[in-house]
């Protein structure tokens, strides 16, 4: 059995475990977790993974792998992918008003198989804005989705849109946050993300942008082709509206309107005493490129137990 695949694979168990996420064997070579960064073959991986199964270190039941003692984490993701279809589609739904909205590049669904999503849970979105744009086309994203009653809050958290993810198209490269140079939760993150509105492929130019994560995911790195009842294309009428006011807003004009959301948001923001955006932490950002909102960024929790988690399995090989 080839060790440096065997090594790889336990790896990337241990860290989908975490999340009670078994892996079907497209998935497991896609998110192959290698530290070298060495590709392999599809038939070199299945062929290690058939072996783990035959072991007994690996279990297969109803097409999904998981750790042998965590069975019960395919019943589990089962009923989740019910729960992520229809949050999804609600995902499509607020694609819809995206595409309206001007300077706004891409919209994507992420942590879908990074988190514990249960029926409460809300959807994260990952907001791609043109430069010199960001905080109009936040005031504008939060006003139109709190209108239209799709906008996360306090109140209303399940199966409404999260809006804490919000960059410029120039800082798509997420390195510069990661929280040191393995950073496991954000390069999976970042080869996870699902295009819910993507017209213009910024999916392509942010996995090219960020190909630093794909050293240790070799084969993470490719295009996704979001099914047709998750996607929301530009639509004609949006699209002619949006352009509309992109073409209205720029110029000096544009940037006294920048201006002016700024001033109104960083207001209110600054009455949130409970908020990190004071604190030298990468899980609140506030700038004119990017607006992260992750007052609970639990990265570095989830790369410690990946730690402990292959440290284990590593042990018994």
């Amino acid at each position: 059995m080839n060790k440096a695949i065997e090594t790889a694979i336990l790896k990337t168990f241990a860290y989908f475990s975490q999340f009670s996420c078994p892996l079907t064997r497209q998935e497991v070579f896609q998110f192959l977790w290698v530290d070298s960064g060495e590709a392999y073959s599809r038939k070199e991986v299945s062929a290690v993974l058939t072996a783990l199964t035959e072991r007994g270190t690996i279990c297969l039941e109803d097409g999904y792998f998981v750790l042998k003692g965590n069975e019960s984490h395919i019943a589990v993701r089962m009923n989740r992918s019910h729960i992520i279809e229809h949050k999804m589609r609600i995902a499509k739904r607020s694609a819809r008003v995206f595409a309206w909205i001007p300077h706004i590049s891409a919209v994507f669904v992420c942590n879908q198989l990074q988190t514990g999503i249960t029926e409460q849970s809300d959807i994260d979105v990952y907001i791609v804005v043109k430069p010199g744009y960001l905080w109009v086309t936040r005031l504008i994203t939060t006003v139109l989705m709190s209108g239209f009653g799709l906008r996360r809050h306090s109140k209303c958290v399940a199966d409404h849109i999260c809006l804490s993810f919000f960059v410029t198209s120039d800082v798509i490269n997420l390195k510069p946050i990661a929280i040191d140079e393995t950073d496991v939760y954000l390069r999976y993150w970042n080869m996870q993300l699902i295009p819910m509105y993507d017209p213009y492929s910024v999916h392509e130019e942010i996995l090219s942008a960020n190909a630093w994560a794909s050293t240790t995911l070799p084969h993470a790195a490719v295009p996704w082709k979001t099914a047709a009842v998750w996607s929301s294309g530009k639509g004609v009428v949006a699209h002619k509206v949006k352009r509309f006011f992109e073409i209205a807003w720029t110029g000096p004009y544009g940037k006294i309107m920048e201006t002016q959301a700024k001033g109104i948001q960083t207001k209110k923001m600054q009455r949130n005493a409970a908020s990190k955006q004071d604190q030298d932490t990468s899980d609140v950002i506030i700038s004119d490129q990017m607006m992260k909102f992750h007052e609970n960024d639990r990265r570095a929790m989830f790369q410690e137990q990946w730690k402990k988690n292959y440290a284990i399995l590593l042990k018994e090989l």
